[in-house]
């Protein structure tokens, strides 16, 4: 009965851990995408040279994919807010409206799906 029991335990705990293991992975990865967005986009802005706009859009792209992949992390937030701001940052460069609409969308679902975020 003893070992019966442990065995169930210890089955129990390996679902418990191999349920954690993947979110944990998730955030991690979520985390690390918005590590490099940020990064490519400090780079983009201190560089001394103005970006491209290609630059700049590829930037937005960056913080965009990882709202996709991880919508419920801590870090989409933030992703929309400085993906909506670079946006709007490519428009006031090079007056492409396609920019302005991307910043004030981005920023829009920042309002609408996170709006308890610090940054709505």
């Amino acid at each position: 009965m003893k070992s019966t029991t442990s065995r169930l335990a210890i089955i129990a705990l390996l679902a418990i851990g191999s349920v954690s293991v993947p979110v944990a992975a998730a955030a991690q990865s979520a985390q690390t995408l918005y590590t490099r967005a940020l990064a490519r986009e400090r780079g983009l802005r201190d560089d001394g040279r103005t970006a491209t706009l290609k630059q700049l859009r590829a930037a937005v792209s960056s913080y965009e994919n990882l709202v996709h992949r991880f919508p419920t992390s801590p870090y989409s937030d933030n992703a929309l807010w400085q993906g909506g701001n670079l946006a709007l940052l490519a428009y006031d460069q090079y007056k492409q409206a396609s920019d302005k609409k991307t910043g004030l969308r981005l920023l829009g679902l920042l309002r609408s799906q996170y709006p308890s975020s610090s940054l709505s």
